[in-house]
Order: C-alpha cells, then sequence, then structure tokens
C-alpha cells in the first residue's frame, strides 16, 4: 500500500511540474491554444494579524491583546507573476470566498492574452473541501458558459489536487518569503502590512499585485438550487477533474452543452 500511494503521488505531482512547464513556455513564446497553471492556498492566518510585533520585542501594554486577522490568498501564475488577495476575517471562509477570488483570477488571466481564443486553465489546490465542491465547479462552469458567449473564448478547466496532507513546495516557499518579512518588521496597522509585503522580491518580468477583498458574492445561493442533489463527482476519489464546453455535442444549441469528466494522469501523460 505504502509503495502504491507513493507512486500515485509522485505521478500527481510530476504531473503538475509539467503543466507548470506548458505554462511558462507560454508566457515566453504564446501559441493559439494558451496553456496557464496556478495555484492557490491560504497563508497561516497567525502570521499576517494586525497588530505585529517583532519576536521578543512587543510591548507590555499589548501583551494579549487582541488581533484583527487578515488572510492572505496567494495565486501564482506560472510564467507571468503573483497576486495576493487580502481577506479580512469578517468574511466567513468556504465556497464563496473561493469562487469570488477565481473569478477575479480569470478576469486578470483575459487581460493577460486578450488574443487567445482558446485557454487551457491547469488549476492547482489543496485537497479540501473549500477547493474541492459542487459550488466551485458549478462556477468554473458559469465561467466556461460567459467566456465562449461573451468573448469568443474556449476555456477548459483541468482541476488537479494532490493527495490529502501532501502539500506544494512553490506556494509554500512563497508563504515563508512572506514570513521572513514579517519576523523582522512591525506592522500595527492594515497599511503597514501591506508595505511590507509589497517589498517581496520577484523574478525579473514577473508581477507581484496586492489585491483587496471587501466582500464574497454569494455564489452559493445562486447556484445551490441548479445542481442536481445526485451530482458527487467530486466525491470518487480521483485527483484530477476537467470542466469544459464542447460544442459538437449539440449542433442545433447556440451555446455548447458543458460536460465534465475525471481523469487520473497516466504514466505516458506524465
Amino acid at each position: 500500500m505504502l509503495q502504491t500511494h507513493l507512486f500515485q503521488q509522485e505521478q500527481l505531482r510530476y504531473y503538475y511540474y509539467s503543466c507548470i512547464v506548458k505554462s511558462i513556455d507560454g508566457a515566453l513564446h504564446g501559441s493559439d491554444l494558451l496553456e496557464i497553471t496556478f495555484i492557490y492556498d491560504f497563508m497561516d492566518q497567525a502570521k499576517t494579524a494586525c497588530p505585529h510585533f517583532r519576536k521578543d520585542e512587543v510591548p507590555k501594554n499589548c501583551e494579549g491583546g487582541n488581533q484583527r486577522v487578515f488572510r492572505i490568498m496567494g495565486v501564482k501564475v506560472h510564467g507571468y507573476g503573483t497576486y495576493l488577495y487580502y481577506v479580512d476575517e469578517t468574511l466567513p471562509g468556504g465556497a464563496n470566498i473561493t469562487c469570488t477570488i477565481l473569478t477575479d483570477v480569470m478576469r486578470r488571466i483575459y487581460d493577460i492574452a486578450p488574443a487567445v481564443r482558446n485557454i487551457l486553465v491547469h488549476v492547482q489546490a489543496d485537497n479540501c473541501s473549500e477547493n474541492k465542491n459542487k459550488i466551485v465547479f458549478a462556477v468554473q462552469h458559469a465561467m466556461c458558459h460567459t467566456a465562449f458567449r461573451e468573448r469568443g473564448v474556449k476555456v477548459r478547466f483541468e482541476n488537479n489536487y494532490l493527495m490529502v496532507n501532501h502539500t506544494h513546495e512553490d506556494i509554500d516557499q512563497l508563504f515563508k518569503l512572506i514570513a521572513d518579512l514579517l519576523r523582522h518588521e512591525d506592522t500595527i496597522t492594515y497599511a503597514e502590512l501591506k508595505a511590507v509585503v509589497g517589498r517581496l522580491k520577484v523574478k525579473a518580468g514577473h508581477f507581484l499585485t496586492q489585491i483587496d477583498v471587501p466582500c464574497a458574492y454569494d455564489f452559493y445561493s445562486t447556484f445551490k438550487p441548479s445542481i442536481d442533489k445526485e451530482f458527487k463527482y467530486y466525491m470518487s476519489g480521483k485527483h484530477q477533474l476537467c470542466v469544459f464546453w464542447d460544442t459538437e455535442k449539440n449542433q442545433s444549441a447556440s451555446l455548447p452543452v458543458s460536460y465534465t469528466h475525471l481523469t487520473l494522469p497516466t504514466n505516458r501523460e506524465v
């Protein structure tokens, strides 16, 4: 069992690395089919709470005081740059905040390549219920639909997940760099927190964009009534889910029909 687990985990990780290479290659050369890979995850909120003081330098009158928590969701678009979304603690977690950020990321990806008409989006995320649920997949369907209708762009989402309790080194490295900056700085206010994080060094030609998330759209109430109660494909135990629009399945329809299928990368694909 252990060898099977390690082999499958190695497959998933190598497949993710191959998607990163395609994304970087697309950023450098461009093509009719643009492949973009991005990974998203939340940073440990204890490290970004305000006010924050350097170690062993907490004033006596602030010891044990309440802190306001600002969660940072990092979205690393390989080959292009990084988005940092600041989410206040008053906004509850779950599918609504995830979908709010994902829709904004897609809007920005369209701006990166406005002339492209075919986009394959490799989405990498932690294998947890906040990222892997019916609402997230339904919103991706809707984004495929909207992109085709309003932009004439065919978008395909490929959601990839590592096994539970396995982590992604690239996004963790980003969070470690942020934590190292904060370890040596006092961040009393939210503005100071963003100013310190804004000094994060990035590769030449890459961007670092900090974005406030003032609210989360209620995607749950919008999509929940229209989702089939028996629609449980996300619990099948697989680690990759594809969402796309297929124009060939229904020629009479004014818009393409959506299809979803689950696959697991094979040795040859890796």
